[in-house]
């Protein structure tokens, strides 16, 4: 998580254009970018951060998080994190409706990998409200980053209601994976012999009774076989600082 490294101006490295705040204590580095802010929202929303900024100094060396050895986060980018540092720092306050799929996304991932449970609470809340996110990454995507029981079963729901003969794609299959696709299989089948084949009995009551009564629906709650892949968007719509690359679904009306 940490890489030690002396700041210079011969390094080449340079302070982050939004995120080197006057009076921040702590320090990233993203390849040659050096971002400062402040150690009270990580210590306060996160008992992994609050732990490792409270470790002891070994003799000769820095303490981790300062000028002289920031935090370098693995798996995560730039443009990820400066998504996760808007949550905390947005000029507009409680108004987030300026944010894409994709900056919640990313807020998604870093609070979950690094355990902030208030901050991906928000992000689910975010990621709910939008309608720009198709059915097969929305599962994909909260599988993986274990978003729970509560908000997956309703997905599967949906999936495996749908009337149409060809009710899942190729694309899907793949998204969502081969275990959560044979797993949907199964409860559709069960789904079709309990309403024996009629279309006009796929009630909630009888779909959630079909899902429960097929057997390796815990384990898929928590767990995902694939990340979830990112899809270009094609809708320009202005984002919040940070920048961003662009929507995580295809084209649609967003919230």
């Amino acid at each position: 998580m940490t890489s030690p490294q002396e700041l210079s101006p011969s390094n080449g490295r340079h302070a982050h254009p939004e995120y080197y705040l006057v009076g921040g204590d702590l320090y990233f580095l993203f390849d040659i970018t050096i971002l400062r802010v402040h150690s009270y929202f990580f210590r306060r929303d996160s008992e992994k951060f609050a732990e490792l900024l409270e470790a002891p100094i070994k003799t000769g060396e820095f303490k981790v998080g300062t000028k002289e050895n920031p935090l370098e986060l693995k798996d995560v980018t730039l443009d990820e994190f400066e998504s996760f540092l808007w949550v905390f720092y947005n000029r507009k306050y409680s108004d987030y409706s300026e944010g894409t799929a994709e900056n919640y996304v990313a807020i998604l991932k870093i609070s979950e990998e690094y355990g902030f449970p208030n901050v991906k609470a928000f992000a689910i809340d975010a990621l709910e409200a939008r309608s720009d996110i198709m059915l097969s990454q929305r599962i994909a995507l909260y599988r993986h980053y274990r978003v729970g029981k509560k908000y997956i079963l309703p997905l599967f729901l949906q999936a495996i209601m749908r009337e149409e003969v060809d009710w899942i794609s190729d694309e899907e299959i793949e998204e969502v994976g081969p275990q959560a696709f044979n797993y949907l299989l199964r409860a559709r089948e069960r789904l079709l012999r309990i309403t024996k084949g009629g279309t006009s009995d796929w009630t909630e009551k009888n779909a959630k009774k079909a899902l429960s009564s097929t057997p390796g629906k815990d384990t898929l709650f928590n767990t995902s076989e694939f990340i979830p892949s990112p899809i270009e968007d094609t809708e320009h719509k202005t984002p919040p600082y940070p920048r961003v690359l662009g929507l995580f679904a295809p084209p649609g009306p967003s919230n």
